[in-house]
């Protein structure tokens, strides 16, 4: 910090030298895209075998789409509305899901 007659009309500048590898590291390595992408690819296989619940001693019941739901018609409204106020109401679980 000196203060030449430069630094006080111009302002102090402090800019280090500008070395061309500021993100680096001392060593050159050469980094070849096809490895990194072959190392993610088995990485993301490696997590998703890891993350798959394999439990083959119980076999998961078919789901028929059908019985998940009710279409709403004329017809079967009041069915569905009571189902709803007997759900919000004071009836068992079991019995509203034997209907």
């Amino acid at each position: 910090d000196e203060l030449t007659a430069v630094n006080v009309k111009q302002g102090f500048n402090n800019q280090p030298a500008f070395t061309g590898d500021e993100h680096g590291s001392a060593r050159n390595i050469v980094i070849n895209p096809s490895k990194i992408g072959a190392y993610f690819s088995s990485i993301l296989a490696e997590k998703l075998k890891l993350n798959t619940f394999q439990d083959t001693g119980k076999k998961k019941p078919q789901v028929n789409a059908k019985d998940n739901y009710w279409l709403v018609t004329a017809r079967s409204q009041s069915a569905i509305h009571s189902w709803f106020s007997d759900l919000a109401g004071n009836k068992p679980l079991a019995i509203l899901a034997k209907k």
